[in-house]
């Protein structure tokens, strides 16, 4: 069969392999092994995708798309406004977090 996607070059999956192969039993490097393969995969058909929508649709439609599937993760800012609000529902502390809140909020986005 005829796919535009070849399969990850040995060099890549030893390079995948070795991050893991120190730390873990064969059979757990095999399935992170697998995921790699798995996200690249599916980063080279992203790409694939964007380039076609690029050029029949143009840049912005590409970006919406790209967006859309792979969104930036949270800040750091986020993820800890979003930790201390779970911890004050968790806890039930109130308004006693809005010290910690203001001074979250304060910071520059990254």
């Amino acid at each position: 069969m005829n796919h535009p996607i070849d399969a990850p070059s040995n060099k890549l999956v030893d390079e995948w392999a070795k991050q893991y192969e120190r730390q873990m039993p064969e059979w757990v490097v095999l399935r992170h092994v697998a995921a790699d393969a798995a996200r690249w995969g599916a980063d080279q058909e992203l790409a694939m995708c964007i380039a076609e929508v690029c050029e029949s649709y143009g840049d912005v439609l590409a970006e919406l798309l790209r967006t859309a599937r792979r969104p930036k993760p949270p800040s750091l800012k986020q993820q800890a406004i979003a930790a201390l609000q779970q911890v004050e529902a968790d806890f039930k502390l109130g308004g006693s977090g809005d010290t910690i809140r203001r001074a979250l909020e304060a910071l520059p986005n990254d």
